[in-house]
């Protein structure tokens, strides 16, 4: 029959699963109350909640559609169960180098995303940047790459009306080369009116200088007496 404590852990354990993003399954034999309470408060300082909980009481509170994908060692034997919250690396990686120090912590695996994870498999993970490292080294490639396109872009933009303004150039320097060859009507104009205003030859002089020489020429010879 359902005790009051028994009730009051289960509906604990709902509250943490329902908040957290996963779960990190380990078996704790023989560590003392010292140590759990020591890897207790580090883990929740990084993000999450590590308890001891009766396997059947655990079955309750994650619900049947949860531990039918679990893996059956997870929530079978002496299992501590770490609720995480937020920092699933953090968590994970706080977890894993504990073991490393003592072997009486063995994780069993985790429950992430909706997602199995094999002990071996938690390793690995725990040595993932943190999430924090992660979205900004995605963020700074996809800047990278956002700005490659951008200039792709603005190249091939650019090179259409670079070739437009190189014809444009060579078409004005012809034209001008043009013009230059050829005379304009104004230049014409001017040239017609400075025929025009040509003062015409002094016809006078050349009248009186013919009428002499045709009078020298009638004008008869003296006979010499002899």
């Amino acid at each position: 029959m359902p005790t009051p404590k028994k009730i009051e852990t289960v509906e604990k354990a709902k509250n943490w699963y329902s908040q957290s993003k996963g779960l990190i399954f380990t078996e704790y034999s023989g560590l003392s109350v010292p140590e759990l309470q020591q890897l207790r408060s580090s883990l929740r300082e990084t993000g999450g909640e590590f308890h001891v909980i009766k396997n059947t009481l655990l079955r309750i509170a994650l619900g049947s559609d949860v531990v039918e994908k679990l893996p059956p060692e997870f929530h079978n034997g002496v299992t501590a169960t770490l609720f995480v919250f937020d920092n699933e690396v953090n968590c994970a990686k706080v977890l894993t180098n504990f073991a490393k120090t003592n072997k009486k912590l063995k994780i069993k695996g985790a429950f992430l995303e909706d997602t199995i994870l094999s002990a071996k498999e938690v390793d690995e993970f725990a040595k993932l940047p943190p999430r924090e490292e992660l979205i900004a080294s995605i963020a700074g490639a996809i800047t990278a790459t956002l700005s490659q396109i951008a200039g792709c872009i603005q190249e091939m933009l650019a090179g259409p009306i670079r070739a437009i303004g190189a014809v444009a150039d060579k078409l004005g320097a012809s034209q001008t080369v043009s013009q230059e060859g050829t005379p304009s009507e104004e230049t014409k104009t001017e040239e017609t009116k400075t025929e025009e205003e040509k003062p015409a030859e002094d016809t006078t002089t050349t009248t009186e200088n013919v009428s002499e020489a045709e009078a020298t020429s009638e004008k008869p010879t003296e006979s010499k007496e002899e």
